[in-house]
């Protein structure tokens, strides 16, 4: 009794094996046809924000845009060379590529275009302590005007700070959008 209960219980390990394995073949064929089309505009659409990046962000270097649209070609070859792979092969072969390696070639690009994209601007430089000198004396002779003055300084403190916060989140959300 226990040789056909040991039989079954290896043939039924066994059909599971196979069943696992195509229902992952499945799934990778599912998630291909979904999504495939996808990554690829947004691939493109990444390569286009990677040629305009120097307009909307001159403080990133001409290396770092050429770096970037590099990146993203290579992954599109990537991608295209997989997929040329995929389509010779039958439903029933292992695939050509799995979601994994799609995420771990895409995860590479998205880090470089993250740390372009959230490149911060660089701060005004401070002016020379002659220049702060003839102002203080120029506030001093002023005396009347001073505390007006103080408030436009105060104001424009805030309105510099709202500016740099609203710069950052530019910057965060272009780099969300890749």
């Amino acid at each position: 009794m226990q040789l056909h209960h040991s039989k079954y219980q290896e043939r039924s390990y066994e059909l599971t094996k196979e069943q696992t394995k195509f229902s992952k073949r499945k799934s990778e064929n599912d998630f291909r046809e979904n999504n495939i089309p996808k990554i690829r505009e947004a691939l493109d659409e990444s390569r286009t924000r990677a040629h305009e990046i120097r307009e909307a962000m001159p403080w990133v270097s001409e290396q770092e845009q050429t770096d970037l649209v590099s990146k993203i070609e290579e992954t599109r070859d990537w991608l295209d060379k997989k997929m040329r792979e995929q389509e010779k092969l039958t439903l029933l072969d292992d695939p050509a590529f799995t979601t994994d390696d799609l995420e771990k070639e895409m995860g590479k690009m998205n880090k470089l275009a993250k740390k372009i994209f959230g490149k911060k601007a660089p701060k005004a430089p401070k002016k020379p302590k002659e220049e702060k000198k003839v102002e203080k004396e120029e506030e001093k002779s002023d005396a009347g005007e001073d505390s007006s003055k103080t408030e436009d300084k105060a104001q424009d403190k805030a309105e510099d700070k709202a500016e740099d916060k609203a710069e950052e989140k530019k910057q965060e959300e272009q780099v969300e959008d890749l």
